[in-house]
């Protein structure tokens, strides 16, 4: 899956381009004019939602070379067909070698070729972000959080089913600050899943940088872009936040029930 549209700040957008293809594109001698960026990348509410959209998501770049495709690569190396080493197991120091070569090499394709690990539907999505937002760094900045109970770490998150259609993160925004006064400090919860049932919990929208009422003007802008992006046969996704407020959920103490919540 790849991205084609975003709605954001009231606006869609064309999301089919990929910044890291922009940027490799505008840096040729002689740059293709066909590939245009449709959305600004310093744009605060773009970079807002795609900041939701990977600490909101679980998927990783991820890949783990075959022994077919080692033996490939060790053909080539060697200047011999590959037919050459059909029914051979490689010496496990050439496997190693191999091995080591095809991931590193994967790593320096751009990120709508990189393989990934996790939900499906999420593909797209991490590709398109990565070149905003580095996966890796943004959710090691911002962990789930977890706590103690009964000998154990509780991680504050529900996975994704068929049954709810979405998935949720409570993730710490500071780990360096135990006891915050300051909501940005605290936690934060981030959703994904189907738009019918994250729209429904919202009672606010990010709106040049504010958040300000989700009004029925707005959910209605909402739901027409929803309902445009599916008669262009897109699969729809929503994403949310909600920063939560330090005096009610304390992040030394709370315990969050990630079980029975329902």
């Amino acid at each position: 899956m790849t991205v084609s549209h975003l709605f954001y700040n009231r606006v869609t957008v064309d999301a089919g381009l990929n910044y890291q293809t922009h940027q490799r594109n505008i840096a040729k001698e002689k740059p293709d004019d066909k590939l245009v960026l449709g959305y600004n990348p310093d744009d605060e509410n773009l970079l807002a939602l795609v900041k939701g959209v990977v600490l909101g998501t679980y998927t990783v770049f991820n890949y783990n070379p075959s022994e077919d495709e080692c033996k490939q690569l060790h053909a080539r190396m060697k200047e011999v067909p590959v037919a050459k080493f059909e029914n051979v197991k490689l010496p496990d120091d050439v496997m190693k070698d191999c091995t080591a070569r095809l991931i590193a090499a994967e790593k320096q394709m751009l990120y709508i070729h990189r393989h990934c690990k996790g939900d499906a539907s999420e593909t797209g999505l991490v590709q398109f972000s990565q070149a905003l937002y580095d996966l890796d760094e943004t959710r090691a900045a911002n962990p789930v959080y977890s706590y103690p109970k009964d000998g154990k770490q509780v991680d504050c998150l529900i996975p994704f089913s068929s049954d709810i259609k979405f998935n949720l993160f409570i993730r710490d925004m500071n780990p360096s600050v135990k006891n915050p006064t300051n909501i940005d400090d605290n936690l934060c919860v981030f959703m994904k899943g189907a738009p019918e049932r994250i729209l429904s919990r919202c009672t606010k929208m990010l709106v040049d940088g504010q958040e300000v009422e989700f009004t029925d003007e707005l959910r209605n802008e909402v739901n027409t872009a929803n309902s445009d992006f599916g008669k262009l046969g897109e699969r729809v996704l929503a994403f949310a936040r909600y920063r939560l407020p330090v005096d009610k959920y304390p992040k030394h103490s709370y315990e969050f029930d990630v079980k029975t919540w329902k």
